[in-house]
């Protein structure tokens, strides 16, 4: 049985986003490999975000890549160095996951989520 073919149907439909809502910069790719650089040592935990199985675990050093599965279904991350990492999805670079120094869980690694802006990324709230 190939299930290949199944699996990427999924994804186009997943690729049909509203076009209104991208801005003038290179549209991210919403079926683009999502590749982890880390430009720091980074301990990093990648899982599947419903079950909670471990995909990927490391203590990256700086310039060393991870890419995300293809076929997870719902990849998350955990980290304590947010900033330490670099993610693109389909070549194109997206906002940083977190703010520096602080633990993120939960972050969802799904090319459409990533391509979303993330609000710590623009000016910083006023109290």
């Amino acid at each position: 049985g190939d299930t290949s073919s199944a699996a990427s149907d999924v994804y186009k439909r997943q690729a049909q986003a509203d076009p209104a809502s991208t801005a003038n910069t290179t549209p991210i790719p919403a079926d683009g490999a999502v590749v982890i650089e880390a430009t720091d040592t980074v301990w990093l935990r990648i899982y599947e975000q419903d079950s909670g199985d471990r995909i990927y675990e490391a203590e990256m050093q700086a310039g060393d890549r991870y890419e995300v599965p293809s076929d997870a279904e719902r990849p998350a991350i955990r980290t304590g160095r947010a900033d330490g990492l670099r993610i693109t999805v389909g070549g194109q670079p997206v906002d940083p996951l977190g703010p520096a120094q602080t633990v993120i869980s939960d972050v969802s690694l799904l090319p459409a989520d990533l391509a979303q802006p993330r609000p710590q990324a623009s000016t910083p709230s006023v109290n």
